[in-house]
């Protein structure tokens, strides 16, 4: 069983402000919860992070809010947003963001890695790691953009089309 805490209001500020250098997220409502030491989830019920604290120790909690993002590093653009995570927050995601066309969305949405044109890799040039990819103003995902030119997919498989 993995253990989890309820993070402080200064640890979570704190990865606030990593989100919000990314992707221009500023604000999450809710509790922010760690799994492990890199898997981060938000909770937004009605008990408090001590209420949670006293239930762990009388019964099993295994999962506990949604997952939301995931700390892939301790650079910059490390924060790799679950799919989720990145349709919830799409209003506030202004930055690390990239635009593909309707035929790289066919390939992205069955889990295949695109390859950016040279228009969008000279657009995309200082962009680096995680990003959220967007398709027609929607979120389609997240991926990481390679040295090459590449936009690695992470699409869930069971989001993918067959």
């Amino acid at each position: 069983m993995a253990s989890f805490n309820v993070l402080n209001n200064k640890d979570k500020q704190a990865l606030l402000s990593r989100l919000n250098n990314q992707f221009g997220i500023s604000k999450i409502d809710g509790s922010f919860i760690t799994f492990g030491h890199d898997k981060f989830r938000v909770f937004t019920g009605v008990i408090t992070a001590d209420q949670i604290s006293t239930l762990k120790q009388f019964f099993r909690l295994e999962i506990l809010g949604s997952y939301f993002f995931t700390l892939e590093g301790d650079g910059d653009n490390d924060i790799r947003l679950s799919h989720d995570a990145a349709i919830i927050l799409r209003d506030q995601i202004t930055k690390n963001f990239v635009v593909i066309d309707k035929a790289q969305e066919f390939d992205w949405l069955r889990g295949k890695d695109v390859s950016l044109t040279p228009d969008q890799v000279k657009d995309y040039e200082l962009v680096r790691g995680f990003v959220v990819v967007k398709c027609d103003g929607e979120v389609v995902g997240c991926g990481r953009i390679s040295q090459d030119g590449r936009l690695r997919n992470f699409v869930p498989k069971e989001r993918r089309i067959k």
